[in-house]
């Protein structure tokens, strides 16, 4: 199962998801400025950031079982699967990209 297409979906749509055995992935706005080269102002946006502090992990869970429909241990099966291959990728290479 894609679990980052999930987390993709649901960052549209809220600032924090938590996802379990990782952290928490949320939204940074960055306000509007001047940019003098383009001579042009560039509106307010959005950066994404990590923590590696957990906040609400069960909405990831309940996404996936809602939108799979599939019992929210299947899902949660699939999130310690999804981190546990980040940890792997984090311990062989020191970094990973989702």
């Amino acid at each position: 199962m894609d679990v980052l297409s999930y987390l993709t979906a649901l960052i549209q749509t809220r600032k924090t998801v938590g996802i379990s055995g990782l952290g928490t992935v949320f939204k940074k706005k960055l306000p509007g400025r001047y940019d003098a080269e383009m001579h042009a102002f560039v509106p307010p946006s959005y950066s994404l950031d990590f923590t590696a502090e957990i906040n609400d992990d069960s909405m990831l869970a309940d996404y996936i079982a809602d939108q799979r429909n599939v019992k929210l241990d299947t899902a949660l099966y699939f999130i310690n699967e999804f981190s546990t291959g980040i940890h792997n990728k984090l311990a062989v290479d020191k970094e990973a990209v989702l």
